[in-house]
């Protein structure tokens, strides 16, 4: 999948075993950023063993532009039951998660391209609806979803990561 929007031309596309070690800094780097804002769930969750399980899985991707990778997120068909209620899982939808652009990189443009792309996968495979979950206190994060189309479903009090919002954007708008 590619886009081009103001020069810049970002591609979605499956991981390969030689972006691992790309994807793990891109992540480390995540979690020390999240962490100075005071959020620490990705350092609890984040293990570097997720990455594998997502690559295993086939569910993690990365963002490139050119030969360079950029960024990652992990794209699912299913949401996690502990979030989503069997009817919300039963609906066609696409789950996104640990969306991490390079630092330098990370602005609202590249993020809305990123978005493009998985909308368009998600309508290309006949779903409806992308998905996610953030902080519930995370007003930076929160702004950002809601500028990109995410509308709150609800808010949950998840064991392991905290108060999360949980959002849902349609796959076209």
């Amino acid at each position: 999948m590619t886009a081009a929007k103001a020069g810049v031309a970002a591609s979605l596309v499956p991981a390969g075993p030689q972006d691992l070690d790309i994807v793990h800094e891109l992540r480390r780097r995540g979690t020390t950023e999240l962490a100075k804002l005071g959020f620490d769930e990705w350092a609890r969750r984040g293990a570097p063993g997720l990455t594998e399980q997502d690559f295993d899985a086939g569910r993690l991707h990365v963002v490139t532009e050119g030969a360079a990778v950029v960024g990652s997120v992990v794209l699912a068909r299913g949401g996690d039951p502990a979030l989503w209620t069997d009817e919300e899982l039963a609906e066609p939808a696409l789950y996104l998660d640990r969306l991490v652009i390079g630092h330098r990189l990370a602005s609202a443009p590249l993020a809305g391209e990123v978005l493009g792309l998985v909308r368009e996968a998600a309508a290309r495979e006949g779903l409806r609806s992308l998905r996610t979950d953030v902080w519930a206190d995370h007003e930076v994060l929160l702004r950002s979803c809601r500028r990109l189309g995410f509308a709150p479903v609800r808010t949950i009090d998840h064991p392991a990561a905290g108060e999360l919002l949980l959002l849902q954007a349609p796959v076209e708008d």
